[in-house]
């Protein structure tokens, strides 16, 4: 377990409308600390949904996928933002220069690295919102393969 959080980020502060967001520790998969060029931060909105930004550094030597242990998320992308509704449901996710991102029994597997690839979610459905279908592997929804298609 990760117990390190950025330092930069933790400096951010309350946000406007009843938005509130802070500094989360972030590790490699391996479980050590990452260093402070990458960082995640958790956005908690004001009607209870709930945004994980993580920042990964491309430039860092033996770099890996890095890991959120407080919202289970793993991902080996440069930049991962994954949004949950009110109730805890991922609602959508975004990999910018990735692969990958796994959020419990949610993933989210490309061919191969894409620049961008935006997932919306909505009753048990997935769209590509951004980006291009086709670099598309797999989409897993509640532990199993969903169906995806364009918007």
């Amino acid at each position: 377990m990760c117990l390190a959080a950025s330092k930069w980020a933790d400096v951010l502060g309350p946000g406007k409308h009843g938005c509130t967001m802070g500094g989360m520790p972030l590790c490699t998969a391996a479980g050590a600390a990452c260093p402070d060029s990458e960082v995640a931060i958790e956005i908690r909105l004001a009607d209870g949904r709930r945004d994980l930004l993580i920042a990964a550094d491309p430039e860092r030597e033996g770099a890996q996928a890095v890991a959120q242990d407080d919202w289970g998320v793993r991902t080996d992308a440069e930049l991962c933002a994954v949004r949950l509704d009110g109730e805890g449901r991922v609602e959508r996710i975004a990999l910018c220069q990735g692969r990958e991102v796994a959020l419990g029994n949610t993933t989210v597997r490309l061919k191969a690295k894409a620049d961008l690839i935006e997932v919306v979610f909505d009753q048990g459905r997935a769209m590509i919102e951004s980006g291009s279908a086709e670099a598309v592997e797999a989409i897993i929804l509640d532990g199993a393969e969903c169906e995806w298609r364009a918007r």
